[in-house]
């Protein structure tokens, strides 16, 4: 059984992010993406997790059972 289904048979809320990575991190100005995010009204502890996602941001790619480098974006 999946999480989604899990939590819904459980009528716990889930909250899930989409995020396409196709090119974000060299044409996003995550300052003003994080403001835009704000004065739509997402304040607090949503914000934080927003603005948590894009500090730091890691990512490698799995092909064929292996790993690439851990590239920071």
């Amino acid at each position: 059984m999946s999480l989604v289904q899990n939590y819904l048979n459980e009528n716990k809320r889930l909250y899930v992010v989409n995020v396409d990575m196709m090119k974000c991190f060299d044409s996003i100005y995550r300052n003003a993406l994080l403001l835009k995010v704000f004065k739509c009204g997402i304040q607090g502890k949503l914000l934080r997790i927003v603005r948590d996602m894009y500090a730091k941001v890691k990512s490698c790619v799995k092909a064929c059972g292996s790993y690439s480098h851990m590239l920071l974006a």
